[in-house]
């Protein structure tokens, strides 16, 4: 058996030759694989052969890919016509989809047909009249699709016009099927459903000179998912087996929709008939339309596309918005039952206005439930610059805004838990405070920041870690979740920011579009949702509705006094530290969680940096100067202050840590 194989130069010099009217049709497909494509086809139809792609594997001669049974007579069930080898076979074809004609499973997968041949493997004598077919197919459609306004082909319009159509359906296998089927079913008046194997095991057809193999004969070992009949790569109808090394296409979003769709709700029926659900209909047009704008990407500019995708992502967020505020506002696979069934709920955090800053969706959501006690703690009175009293009473007013009752809204003022952006507050102090204020309001559901602090602030993080520390040493705490910190640029991104934060909740998201949660009556032509709703309380998404959100910025227009100084004088010190993570060329020190690290006054640094790897400090060491390395802990004012020196650095580069 002789085996060939073209590059770039014998292609061109095949084409000139055998096909010269095909030449600049032939050079006017947009890509490598669509050419691909079609010189398969060309080989076919002038020298003939057996065309398999480089990651397919022959598990048999070809010369014993015809047997006896498969030119065995066979009837269509409906028709009732008969079918069987009249004479010796010329082509030899395989089914890559196998789906039943009467179900939707096909484009659910990304097919075209629900009996769809496979393009990686095929065989033909010359001159076959199938080659022929699919080559005048093509030419028609590319006539069809460029301008006839101007004779260059390479034309940018006519590029787009070519960009815009699915390789698959241009020259792929719904190409190929599509000339197949066009010749048989004209020549031997074949109910092209019929060469299904489902209903007979997979067995092999022949139509007129050509066998169409089942879907074992060319795609044995398919998995669960997408199986469609495909039995083992050992079983004896399978005559190769294609690896799938690899893949030119990009993702499509209609496909990968299918895919989930057909994973997700196989065996309940649900997406059968995409008529039957609203959901279903808005959710395909929506993704068609991305798909489309995918392609048109590749053949228009970056700044012709600009204005558009700009609506795009403004019409994104905004469907994001009415979705998530209002349509699943309440949906327990998005706000967990913790939050719905919550009677007392105590937001706690360290300063006055990071209430309304930093927790408005929160601390407004069940706002107007009267079966509802929420309750706002703030341990410290924000006097960092002598506004405590002040800031106090802007407290009371934006609680008077929020509608939590003066008697839930409380501020503390002790002395070692004062606003300071270089204490570390006892995180002792503050679990004892959580203790007893859950005890005295009944507490059901403590809603505080996370490691980061949103902003930062080493308050705010050292709440956080006295929060934590309770929660993990009661067992019977209460459930409580934390704020999770996101990017300066996306705090200030309003409604956009929706977009990379429903990335996580897409799953969520889709489930509560499509099913009825557990326990409760199905509506709309869902299903219901199987997994309990207690396996979501692991993290919760809110949303502000428009009313919650004027409650809030009323609120937090109450606090005229929280720009101060000394908060400019932090954003200073952050940009500091975040030039010291970032140059390797600083100094770079680990401490204690908890604690304040000083380098030596050389620096000039005087920042809390926490959970930086010592090995840094090797890579940083280049003709740096011997300093001295201490670890400094401060609990307050008056607590005094406590140096140990751990360890020096000596020339640098090859120094040791002792800790």
């Amino acid at each position: 058996m002789a085996y060939f194989l073209w590059d770039d130069e014998g292609v061109a010099q095949f084409v000139k030759s055998f096909e010269p009217e095909l030449e600049e049709q032939f050079y006017s497909l947009p890509s490598n694989v669509e050419r691909s494509d079609v010189f398969r086809i060309l080989v076919a139809k002038w020298i003939g052969g057996i065309y398999g792609d480089m990651d397919t594997e022959p598990l048999r001669n070809p010369s014993s890919w015809i047997t006896t049974d498969d030119l065995r007579s066979w009837e269509d069930s409906e028709t009732n016509q008969l079918y069987g080898a009249a004479g010796p076979i010329r082509a030899i074809v395989g089914l890559e989809a196998d789906c039943p004609p009467d179900s939707d499973a096909y484009w659910r997968m990304g097919y075209a047909e629900p009996v769809q041949l496979t393009q990686w493997s095929l065989a033909a004598a010359p001159r076959h009249p199938i080659s022929q077919t699919f080559l005048d197919r093509l030419s028609t459609n590319l006539r069809n699709t460029t301008s006839t306004k101007t004779s260059q082909k390479h034309s940018p319009s006519n590029q787009a016009a070519l960009n815009s159509i699915d390789p698959l359906l241009l020259t792929g296998p719904a190409a190929f099927t599509a000339a197949v089927k066009e010749w048989l079913v004209t020549t031997t008046g074949l109910r092209w459903n019929a060469l299904s194997g489902l209903a007979d095991g997979g067995q092999s057809k022949v139509v007129g000179d050509i066998l169409v193999l089942p879907i074992t004969g060319f795609s044995p070992g398919r998995g669960i998912y997408g199986n469609m009949g495909s039995k083992s790569v050992n079983d004896p109808s399978a005559r190769l087996f294609h690896h799938a090394q690899g893949s030119w296409r990009k993702t499509d979003f209609v496909v990968e929709a299918g895919k989930f769709c057909r994973t997700k709700y196989q065996k309940s029926g649900y997406c059968r008939q995409p008529t039957t659900s609203v959901v279903s209909i808005t959710a395909m047009r929506v993704l068609w339309f991305l798909k489309r704008l995918s392609r048109m990407v590749r053949g228009q500019s970056l700044r012709r596309l600009a204005f558009p995708l700009t609506l795009l992502i403004i019409a994104v967020s905004l469907g994001l918005y009415l979705l998530l505020a209002y349509s699943l506002a309440n949906d327990p696979r998005l706000v967990p039952i913790a939050f719905q069934e919550a009677k007392s709920i105590l937001l706690v955090t360290a300063h006055p206005d990071d209430e309304t800053l930093f927790f408005s969706p929160t601390i407004t959501y069940r706002q107007n439930d009267a079966g509802v006690k929420r309750s706002l703690l703030v341990i410290s009175s924000g006097n960092y610059d002598g506004l405590g009293d002040k800031r106090q009473s802007e407290l009371h007013s934006s609680c008077d805004e929020l509608g939590i009752p003066e008697d839930r809204c409380v501020v503390l003022d002790i002395a070692e838990l004062q606003d300071n952006p270089k204490q570390w507050w006892n995180e002792d102090m503050v679990k004892d405070l959580v203790t007893s204020y859950k005890e005295k309001w009944h507490v059901d559901l403590i809603v505080t920041f996370d490691n980061g602090g949103i902003s930062g602030h080493i308050n705010h993080r050292s709440v956080s870690a006295g929060v934590r520390k309770y929660v993990q040493s009661t067992p019977d705490a209460p459930a409580a979740y934390m704020l999770q910190s996101t990017p300066l640029l996306r705090k200030y991104s309003s409604l956009l920011d929706l977009i990379p934060t429903s990335i996580p909740f897409t799953w969520r998201i889709l489930k509560a579009l499509l099913t009825t949660p557990l326990g409760r009556q199905v509506e709309h032509n869902t299903v219901h949702d199987v997994v309990p709703l207690a396996a979501y309380n692991s993290k919760a998404l809110i949303v502000s509705s428009w009313r919650t959100y004027r409650v809030s910025r009323a609120a937090f227009s109450q606090h005229d006094s929280h720009r101060t100084t000394q908060e400019q004088d932090e954003a200073s010190k952050q940009d500091t530290l975040i030039e010291i993570f970032e140059e390797l060329n600083q100094p770079r020190i680990m401490t204690v969680p908890g604690r304040r690290a000083e380098v030596s006054e050389k620096w000039r640094i005087d920042y809390t940096i926490e959970h930086v790897h010592l090995r840094l400090i090797r890579r940083s060491c280049k003709n740096a100067e011997v300093c001295a390395i201490g670890l400094q802990s401060e609990y307050g004012p008056g607590a005094g202050k406590s140096i140990k020196v751990l360890g020096s650095l000596y020339e640098c580069c090859d120094s040791t840590y002792d800790a």
